[in-house]
């Protein structure tokens, strides 16, 4: 995976290829290419990581993805702001997790499952 140079573009322009990448990543999961899966990954998580390390963080300009008709997309702006908007983050992974249209829906049941459950209360004390 070729490292870009995210720190310049700015932060509207950074949403492009988080929700491009996004669905190719859906895409993948859905052909269970794996390896494609987790190279998408990665390079959503230099995109998370950019906006997390810019002035006031800013993973919040994520969050009208949270409403994006791609779930994938929805999925993985759920990861990226579940600490920082927790109520709606939440809401959002619930509907990906009951739309029952796998494989995502898995997915996101083993989220909430990690997310809310006993590791998950351990680890924020």
């Amino acid at each position: 995976m070729k490292k870009i140079d995210l720190s310049k573009f700015d932060v509207s322009a950074l949403l492009v290829p988080y929700v491009e990448w996004s669905i190719q990543q859906g895409v993948a999961l859905e052909r269970a290419s794996i390896s494609k899966f987790n190279e998408l990954g990665g390079r959503i998580n230099q995109i998370n990581k950019e906006l997390k390390s810019r002035s006031g963080d800013q993973r919040g300009a994520l969050a009208p993805l949270l409403l994006h008709p791609n779930a994938q997309v929805r999925f993985n702006a759920v990861q990226n702001l579940i600490w920082i908007l927790p109520i709606e983050a939440r809401q959002a992974i619930q509907v990906i997790a009951d739309s029952g249209v796998f494989p995502l829906p898995g997915h996101a049941g083993m989220y909430l499952s990690m997310h809310d459950g006993e590791a998950a209360r351990i680890l924020r004390k």
